[in-house]
C-alpha cells in the first residue's frame, strides 16, 4: 500500500505485513502510524445502478452548431503543399539548386499560411523541413556561384 508521510508528504510503499504498526520515514526520520486495512463487505441491496440516457448529436442544437462550424471550417483550409515543398528542397540541396529557392518561397508562404489559419497545419513540420532544405540549398548555390566568379579571375 502507498501512503504518504504526515511530516514531509514523501510517498511511502509499505509492505501490507507492516499494517497497525509505527515506522521510520526513511526522509525525514518522522515516526509513521500504518492504518489497518480492513475488508470491506459490499451489500448489493445497498447498490443501484445509474441508467444514463444516451444524446446523438443531433438531439443537441447547441453541439450540432458547433460541429457543422468545425466541419466547414476544416473543409474551407486550403490543402497544404508540404510534400511538394519537402521534394523541391531536398533536389534543390542535391543537384538542382534553383529549386532550393523555389522551396524558401514556397515554404516560408505555407509557413504564413499555416499560421493565419488559411492552409491546414498537418503539414507544417515538412513543410519547415522542405524549407531548411531550400535555404541549404540556396546557400549552396550562392558559394557555387561565388566560387565560379573567383575562378574567372
Amino acid at each position: 500500500m502507498k501512503i504518504p508521510c504526515p511530516n514531509c508528504n514523501q510517498r511511502l510503499d509499505i509492505p501490507e505485513e507492516l499494517a497497525g504498526q509505527n515506522i521510520e520515514c526513511p526522509a525525514c526520520n518522522e515516526k509513521v502510524n500504518i492504518p489497518v486495512l480492513e475488508p470491506v463487505n459490499i451489500n448489493s441491496s445497498n447498490l443501484r445502478i445509474k441508467e444514463t440516457k444516451k444524446e446523438t448529436i443531433s438531439q443537441r442544437p447547441d453541439l450540432t452548431k458547433s460541429v457543422k462550424n468545425l466541419s466547414y471550417r476544416k473543409s474551407s483550409l486550403h490543402p497544404h503543399r508540404a510534400n511538394q515543398v519537402l521534394v523541391f528542397g531536398i533536389i534543390g540541396c542535391l543537384c538542382c539548386w534553383p529549386l532550393g529557392i523555389v522551396a524558401w518561397v514556397m515554404g516560408y508562404r505555407d509557413l504564413q499560411n499555416i499560421n493565419d489559419g488559411i492552409m491546414d497545419p498537418t503539414g507544417k513540420s515538412l513543410t519547415v523541413a522542405g524549407m531548411t532544405c531550400g535555404i541549404v540549398g540556396t546557400v549552396l548555390l550562392i558559394i557555387a556561384l561565388l566560387l565560379r566568379a573567383i575562378m574567372m579571375l
